[in-house]
């Protein structure tokens, strides 16, 4: 564990977490509550994390949001819990709420042949590239491929992803281990100041997260609540505290139980 922002008052965050007042968890999916897996399936949480999480979900006064990359459908299977929870999936291009309504970002007929195109363009450039479509983005994952091979690969993708995104109002942002062409206009930032606007002031919040798509969401939390980066090692972030998976995220969800 590294304090990576020394103003934070983590002592009274702390302290808040033991009392009465409101509180809102939000967490991120992979690499965050799971490990990476080359199969996006076999990706499950750390043994730990559902127990943690139906403890703490017990709390009248805490609310506990998963806001991730992955489309909603994906999501539902791997996260089974005592009572169902708040889900943004693609980035927040999807927003189930726990009484099971669902809404979603829609596209136009041009981003979608854009997305269909970027689909065929990927493979063509390297076959082994997984292309993953969800609502309103599709990604493209490359851990199949060879640390020698990933630069090269990568660096034609790109370059298609981002022609192809002009010329169909898209845009193409990076993740941990591909890139994604998506609908405009949403990201993970914009879904943490949406459920910032359903929470009572004074309430104490954290965001935990592993990913360069969760840097939208730790600025939009800045002076707000508390910011987690998950990772083996520590990179630049604007996160305020840095846990090592598991075992420290462990401890760190531990401390939301009543």
């Amino acid at each position: 564990m590294r304090i990576l922002n020394r103003e934070f008052d983590f002592e009274g965050f702390y302290g808040a977490l033991k009392g009465d007042g409101p509180k809102l968890l939000l967490l991120d999916y992979d690499g965050t509550l799971a490990p990476f897996r080359t199969e996006p399936k076999l990706a499950v949480p750390y043994p730990e994390v559902l127990p943690l999480l139906n403890e703490i979900i017990q709390s009248p006064q805490l609310r506990v949001v998963i806001i991730s990359g992955r489309a909603i459908e994906e999501l539902k299977p791997l996260i089974v819990l005592n009572h169902p929870i708040e889900m943004w999936g693609s980035h927040g291009r999807e927003r189930l709420l726990p009484n099971g309504s669902y809404i979603r970002m829609e596209v136009s007929k041009k981003q979608e042949d854009g997305m269909s195109m970027a689909i065929q363009a990927v493979f063509d450039i390297e076959a082994m590239v997984r292309s993953e479509s969800k609502p309103s983005a599709v990604a493209f994952h490359w851990r199949k491929l060879s640390a020698t091979s990933v630069p090269g690969v990568a660096g034609k993708i790109r370059s298609t992803l981002d022609k192809i995104a002009l010329s169909h109002n898209l845009e193409v942002k990076s993740f941990n281990g591909g890139l994604e062409i998506l609908a405009p206009g949403m990201d993970k930032g914009q879904a943490v100041r949406e459920v910032l606007n359903d929470l009572p002031l004074q309430a104490t919040i954290a965001y935990v997260g592993d990913d360069l798509t969760d840097e939208d969401a730790f600025k939009e939390l800045n002076y707000k609540g508390l910011s987690v980066l998950v990772g083996d090692t520590p990179r630049k972030t604007q996160a305020d505290l840095w846990l090592q998976p598991s075992e420290e995220l462990i401890w760190f969800l531990e401390k939301w139980k009543n």
